[in-house]
């Protein structure tokens, strides 16, 4: 009975230096996987900052072409446009691919941005691909109405052709600009979305983006009035 009495502080001594030992693990255990959550969260936030960046920049591009520019070559900037778009869904793509779990709600405001930046830069520069055909399009309808053969069987059947093309192509045009406009519109809600998770700096900047709402919606009033004004002219012949 002694010799067990003496024992136990000795056995209470070395359940405290488990014990100890044990918390000891377990603690180090906790704070490597609240480090491992933190890496990867920093680690998710700069790949999204990236992406968003990339974005961001192909954007500026879209919005900062000046009416002159387009004017003198649409083409390229209908290209220029679509390589922007295929940027951009390149790093959507890269987005999807991520582990969203340590930052969902920053991937999905991500997701949306960059989403509605590559439909906005593909409709743009569909609609300046519809532009150069809605102004080759009126400028034959002008051009058959003022030629010297007027009035005659294949004028009359040819003038009909050009007008049904030139509201075709007017049709598609303004299709394309509303398709813009909204999704200027969208791209306000995205980046505003956006905004309480990434630095403003990195985002397009309002000023850019209303200026190009308003130029979109500018250029459908003027095709609403040039078409109006060669169907009028077509029709007074």
């Amino acid at each position: 009975m002694d010799l067990l009495v003496r024992k136990l502080p000795a056995l209470s001594a070395a359940k405290l230096r488990v014990a100890a030992a044990a918390f000891l693990i377990l603690a180090t255990a906790v704070a490597l996987s609240w480090g491992y959550r933190e890496y990867q969260k920093r680690a998710l936030q700069a790949s999204v900052v990236a992406l968003v960046s990339g974005t961001t920049a192909g954007l500026r591009q879209v919005l900062e072409v000046d009416g002159d520019s387009i004017a003198a070559a649409p083409a390229g900037a209908a290209r220029s446009r679509e390589e922007q778009a295929a940027a951009i869904d390149g790093y959507l793509e890269h987005l999807r691919r991520l582990d969203p779990a340590p930052n969902r709600p920053l991937v999905d405001a991500a997701e949306l941005y960059i989403v509605t930046g590559r439909e906005l830069a593909r409709r743009m520069a569909s609609s300046e691909q519809h532009r150069v055909a809605f102004q080759q399009s009126t400028a034959a309808l002008r051009a058959l109405v003022e030629s010297a053969d007027r009035r005659s069987a294949s004028w009359i059947a040819e003038t009909l052709r050009a007008r049904d093309r030139a509201e075709q192509d007017y049709f598609n045009y303004r299709l394309a600009l509303d398709a813009a406009a909204s999704l200027l519109g969208s791209l306000a809600d995205a980046t505003r979305d956006l905004k309480p998770r990434l630095d403003a700096s990195l985002l397009v900047d309002e000023n850019l983006r209303a200026s190009a709402e308003q130029r979109t919606r500018a250029a459908a009033t003027r095709a609403a009035g040039e078409f109006e004004q060669a169907k009028r002219l077509a029709m007074r012949q």
